[in-house]
Parts: C-alpha cells; structure tokens; sequence
C-alpha cells in the first residue's frame, strides 16, 4: 500500500513532517484492521452463539480505544509542532474523523459481544438469519478495506463507487424486526376505538337520568 506521503501532490520540504504522516498513517491503518478483525469476530459469535469468541471481542475493545487515543496525541504533536495549512491541515484533520469512526464501529461490534453474553446468560436464543448476517458482514469488512486503501492512495474515484455500495449493503443487511412498542399499539387501537363508540351511549344514559330527575 502507497504511503499518503507519496500521494500527495506537492512535495513537502521538511522530511521529518513526512515521516511524521506517514507513521500516523500507519498507525490508522492498523487500527482499521483491527476494528475490522472486531466486526468479523463479533457476528461470528452472535452467529453461532460462541462465548469465548465475544469475550475477545469485548477484550480488544480497549485495545481499539487506546488506538484512537494515541493518534489523535500524534495529530495534536504534529499540528502543534508544524502548523500545517491547506492540503496538509485537511489531511490530517480527516484522519482524526477517520479514527473516530474506526473506534464507533469498534464500539458496535464489542455491542455485539455484550448482547451475545447476555443472551446466553439469560437464555435468549433464537433462529438467527446466518446466512444474511455472514453476506452483510463480509460486505462491510470489504468496504471497510477498501475506504482505508482509498483513504491511503487518495483515490477519489474509488472513493466515489465505495459509497455506491453502502447502499447496496443496507439492502443486504438483515431486517430488523418491528418494535414491541408498535405492536401494542396496534393492541391498543381497537380498544380505544370501542371506548370512543361508547362515549355517546354513555352520554345519552345521563341525559335520561337527568331528565327523570
């Protein structure tokens, strides 16, 4: 993989600045890959219902968290140390949100590995769609592999078609069921139209009574 040092456009004249990009570029890509080490390991547990599987991903996850604190101490050096401005600025500003993303997507899959110890705790296993879980997650890891090489060789194209299939991966993810909040609702609703046919009925029972009186 080609170093963003030499997909930059212009030169830079301090050659300790290069070497400083180059290593927090680094440092993101490694992060990256163990996030997406995360999110393969994760669904695979919730899977197959594997305990010991979760109980790394939940391990790591302080892992991918210590990550993201030491780069964005590296940005902070380098922003402080060289004063970057335009391109140079831009760039490193987008690797901040870049590892910020890596550590929620590292904070949904350890989300996973809590939720599959719970249910194996408290007995909440179910049929799971395995076969839709496995297509979705292989599509997210491969488009996560391929924004960090974008990322990496400044491909804007490529950038550009990984976005195009986001949205063919929503599709592929698996549906989430309706909310049990809805369902009472839709409970509710005949009881509250039954209420609403009594109301006249009631008022008319007052009147008479009123009228006798």
């Amino acid at each position: 993989m080609n170093s963003l040092k030499e997909n930059m456009p212009d030169k830079h004249l301090s050659s300790q600045f290069d070497n400083e990009l180059n290593s927090v570029s680094s440092r993101l890509m490694e992060m990256g890959g163990l996030v997406e080490s995360q999110i393969q390991q994760a669904v695979y547990a919730l899977s197959l219902f594997v305990e010991n599987v979760a109980d790394g991903v939940i391990e790591n996850e302080h892992k991918v968290n210590t990550m993201e604190i030491e780069i964005d101490r590296e940005l902070s050096m380098i922003i402080a140390k060289r004063q970057p401005t335009a391109n140079d600025l831009r760039l490193l500003m987008a690797i901040s949100k870049a590892t910020a993303n890596l550590e929620r997507a590292g904070d949904e899959a350890a989300k996973i590995a809590r939720m599959v110890k719970s249910m194996m705790t408290h007995g909440g296993f179910r049929a799971l769609p395995s076969s839709e879980l496995r297509l979705a997650t292989e599509m997210a890891s491969d488009l996560l592999r391929k924004s960090l090489d974008a990322f990496a060789r400044l491909d804007t194209a490529t950038a550009v078609t990984i976005l195009k299939e986001k949205k063919a991966a929503k599709k592929a993810a698996p549906k989430k069921a309706a909310p049990r909040k809805k369902a009472a609702k839709k409970k509710a609703a005949p009881k509250k139209k039954a209420a609403k046919k009594a109301a006249p009925k009631k008022k008319a029972a007052k009147k008479k009574a009123a009228k006798k009186k």
